[in-house]
């Protein structure tokens, strides 16, 4: 498994279009009959990371609807000066109402 942190998959910014390739891959192996050939291990960490890069994705569009000023970089999320190492970090600043 891939041991990235959020920021540094949300920074890459390159799963959106390896998402639509592999699933698009996948879905013509097995219209064709051709899913023998596949490596199995290799599939299942690609769609992983990539259903995580969509996961995260979501919750960090979800967290920015609720203040456009957070941000991130491929070293941490940002809302302001204040730096966070997760989103999880990030929400639980949001409903600390001494952080607003």
């Amino acid at each position: 498994m891939n041991n990235q942190t959020e920021y540094q998959l949300l920074s890459q910014n390159i799963y959106e279009s390896q998402g639509v390739a592999l699933f698009t891959f996948l879905a013509s192996a097995f219209n064709n009959n051709k899913y023998n050939h596949l490596d199995y291990d290799i599939i299942i960490n690609d769609c992983n990371l990539i259903l995580n890069y969509f996961r995260i994705s979501k919750k960090y569009y979800i967290l920015y609807k609720l203040n456009n000023n957070l941000k991130f970089t491929s070293d941490g999320f940002y809302i302001s000066h204040h730096r966070f190492e997760t989103l999880d970090e990030v929400e639980r600043a949001f409903n600390n109402p001494a952080f607003l």
